[in-house]
């Protein structure tokens, strides 16, 4: 009666490590800069994080570099509105590169 509890259980642990170690699998290094009109807001040595998407990349840069940025919700999905005290606004706001490029 107790093996079939233990191989479940052993199953499970391996089914864990499998999932945690995908999930790792999936984030990239990645080395980021964040620039306002006239300065670096952070990364001027452009440090290297573990993010999966360039949003996450900007969270782990805010929390580190602690600077604030805010998110607005529109038809087309989130987009940075706000990092530090520079807001978008008009056709004037934040964009992100990948390698020097806009996606």
């Amino acid at each position: 009666m107790r093996r079939p509890s233990l191989l479940l259980a052993a199953l499970f642990s391996l089914l864990l490590l499998a999932a945690v170690l995908a999930s790792g699998a999936l984030a990239a290094g990645v080395k980021i800069r964040v620039e306002g009109r006239t300065q670096t807001i952070f990364g001027a040595a452009q440090p290297s994080i573990q993010a999966d998407n360039a949003l996450q990349a900007l969270d782990l840069a805010s929390t580190a570099g602690e600077f604030h940025y805010a998110l607005t919700t529109s038809s087309f999905g989130d987009y940075v509105s706000q990092i530090g005290k520079y807001a978008a606004a008009g056709s004037a706001g934040w964009v992100f590169k990948v390698n020097g490029v806009s996606p």
